[in-house]
């Protein structure tokens, strides 16, 4: 569960909340990457650094686990059993929030449209076996796409949502900077 959670490179939305638009501030490191730590503290009582990369990681966690092989012997220490009962809390949450298992069928949202019949329905297909194919799949008239071929076809679509949105991000932040400017002369 700490090499998954250590593996979300983003803080986007976990599973059932709502998506925020707004233009607060947000946190640099990922909410997963947090919950990481706070599973291999409970292990070890140590975090992970900040600078670790995923194979650091790796080896910090094989080494968290070794150490925790005698589970009985381990839990019969008082320290060892509130870190135990802290790590079961800390698990539960992060598998409620952060599921391992992946959505088979997931709606691609944006301008992406299908290019057979121009509906904006198109879903994200992951695969039912290992080393099984993505794919992009309408949900109104069927058409399959390849995922590989499909990510290049959008990615210059959202690039230009992307672009658009900045700008009418930049144009707000300039209306409120003139309207403060006005306000304090």
């Amino acid at each position: 569960m700490i090499m998954h959670l250590r593996s979300i490179e983003t803080s986007g939305q976990s599973l059932g909340e709502r998506v925020s638009a707004s233009l607060e501030n947000r946190l640099i490191v990922p909410e997963s990457w947090l919950v990481a730590d706070e599973l291999l503290e409970a292990l070890t009582g140590h975090d992970i650094p900040s600078t670790a990369t995923i194979d650091d990681t790796a080896v910090l966690v094989d080494d968290a686990i070794a150490a925790w092989q005698n589970v009985e012997l381990r839990a019969s220490r008082e320290d060892d059993a509130a870190a135990a009962v802290v790590l079961t809390i800390v698990m539960q949450r992060a598998l409620r929030r952060w599921p391992g298992a992946e959505v088979r069928v997931r709606d691609i949202p944006g301008p992406i449209y299908c290019l057979k019949c121009s509906t904006r329905a198109m879903k994200r297909i992951a695969p039912i076996e290992f080393l099984g194919d993505l794919e992009a799949k309408c949900g109104a008239c069927g058409e399959v796409e390849d995922w590989w071929a499909f990510q290049k076809r959008a990615s210059r679509l959202v690039g230009e949502v992307e672009s658009a949105r900045k700008q009418e991000e930049r144009k707000a932040r300039e209306k409120r900077r003139k309207q403060r400017e006005k306000a304090a002369s």
